[in-house]
């Protein structure tokens, strides 16, 4: 893995980084909100996935494998925010998807069919290196201390396997023609960007 390479993705991470810092994760209703938005997304993440492995290129045996791996890694993962929302006393029909998530995944689908399916590792590594540097103090937060009894269970998941996915994505990611790069670094500022936005829609309800 490049140490350049991961630097650089991690510096660019300071602004959201700051958001989350800030985001009341102690508030129920403000963290119900955010796992109700994870459910939303997550639903999509296997389909993504696959779409991506649909449209790898036969010759491209590194990025095909990787999205296959991938997509296993990834079931179900949706059921795991829908367990901590029914902990915290709420129904996922309870909340509405907000346009600021739709932003996170509706446009994922378009890179696979009209751009190259590499462009999704963009979108891919910059969730899970929210969720290497951050899932951990968000549990904390949350939790009050009692880890194991407490709605959190997709943050500590995600905590916990990030770490090997982080390393994985970014080894692919270097390997990938300069042009390609650049491309995957500009849907990671994407991804990025759309995950501040439902962080800023979520708080401005609740003020």
């Amino acid at each position: 893995m490049s140490v350049t390479l991961l630097g650089k993705l991690e510096r660019e991470l300071q602004t959201t980084f700051d958001l989350i810092d800030a985001f009341e994760w102690e508030n129920k209703n403000k963290y119900a909100d955010y796992i109700a938005q994870t459910y939303f997304y997550t639903s999509h993440s296997v389909r993504l996935i696959g779409s991506a492995l649909m449209h790898t290129s036969v010759s491209d045996s590194a990025l095909f494998n990787y999205f296959a791996n991938h997509v296993k890694e990834e079931q179900n993962h949706e059921k795991l925010a829908l367990a901590d929302l029914k902990r915290l006393g709420f129904s996922i029909d309870d909340f509405n998807e907000r346009s600021s998530c739709r932003l996170m995944w509706q446009s994922q689908y378009y890179y696979p069919h009209h751009a190259g399916s590499h462009l999704l590792l963009g979108y891919i590594i910059a969730l899970e290196l929210l969720a290497l540097h951050r899932a951990p103090s968000i549990v904390e937060r949350v939790s009050g201390g009692n880890v194991k009894s407490s709605p959190n269970k997709f943050m500590r998941v995600h905590a916990e396997e990030d770490v090997h996915h982080v390393k994985l994505a970014c080894d692919l990611i270097d390997s990938l023609p300069c042009e390609k790069k650049e491309q995957v670094i500009k849907n990671f500022h994407q991804g990025l960007y759309s995950y501040r936005q439902l962080l800023l829609s979520i708080e401005a309800d609740y003020e």
